[in-house]
């Protein structure tokens, strides 16, 4: 947490000085900074097109921060993602969308960028070819999401 002091209209240094302390101290003892959710928090998992996995964890990109007063206690807090749709090859770090983190009220506490939890290549013929032998051989499920 980072506070910022502007004292205007004071006669002299010392008063100046005085007063940036009390403001200063007044902020700190008041408020603090609270992590709602920390970074690499796996907020979803979708479908990736044209990869080699057909799914992808996606990852906060950053703490997930509110300030509240001191003696607040924090609220119950939901995450509403907002992505495109995913096409291989993705790097981790790469923003693919945003997480929405919202308070028990529906209120915005902020926005955090996110991104997948791993590197996923692309897909080649062989990787098509095995996966419709899959589905069709044993039946397995195809991914929804």
């Amino acid at each position: 947490m980072r506070l910022i002091s502007v004292v205007m209209g004071v006669d002299t240094t010392n008063n100046r000085t005085s007063d940036t302390v009390k403001l200063l101290n007044y902020g700190f003892n008041s408020y603090k900074l609270s992590t709602i959710f920390e970074k690499d928090k796996v907020v979803d998992e979708v479908r990736v097109e044209k990869g080699k996995k057909e799914s992808v964890r996606i990852i906060l990109m950053e703490d997930a921060t509110e300030l509240l007063g001191v003696n607040d206690k924090a609220k119950n807090y939901t995450i509403n993602v907002k992505l495109d749709k995913l096409i291989a090859p993705l790097k981790r770090g790469d923003k693919v969308g945003e997480a929405e983190v919202l308070d028990n009220e529906g209120n915005l506490v902020t926005n955090i960028g996110i991104t997948v939890s791993e590197d996923i290549k692309k897909a080649n013929l062989w990787d098509y070819f095995k996966r419709n032998l899959d589905v069709s051989l044993m039946g397995k499920k195809i991914f929804t999401k």
